[in-house]
């Protein structure tokens, strides 16, 4: 089970976004993005990773965010230690 973390609070931060194809999709996925292309005006990205550095997980270690079910952050550094190399 993953850490269940209440702040944003990261050393540093990468995200790493696949575009959405249509194609690719059942119609369900195609009828949700079709609805947020008309509200921002284009696709938002399929599928987003996000690494992190936090001090206070285990390298490794996996956080859901509190108020988003399907976001996940994958500690890639830890430590304050670590900041100053």
């Amino acid at each position: 089970m993953p850490a269940r973390i209440n702040v944003d609070d990261y050393a540093a931060r990468i995200y790493v976004n696949f575009k959405y194809d249509p194609d690719r999709v059942g119609w369900w996925t195609r009828l949700k993005y079709s609805r947020a292309r008309k509200r921002l005006g284009e696709y938002p990205p399929l599928h987003t990773l996000n690494y992190i550095w936090a001090n206070t997980l285990e390298r490794g270690a996996l956080s859901a965010h509190e108020g988003m079910r399907t976001l996940l952050w994958w500690n890639w550094m830890t430590g304050a230690s670590a900041a100053r190399q």
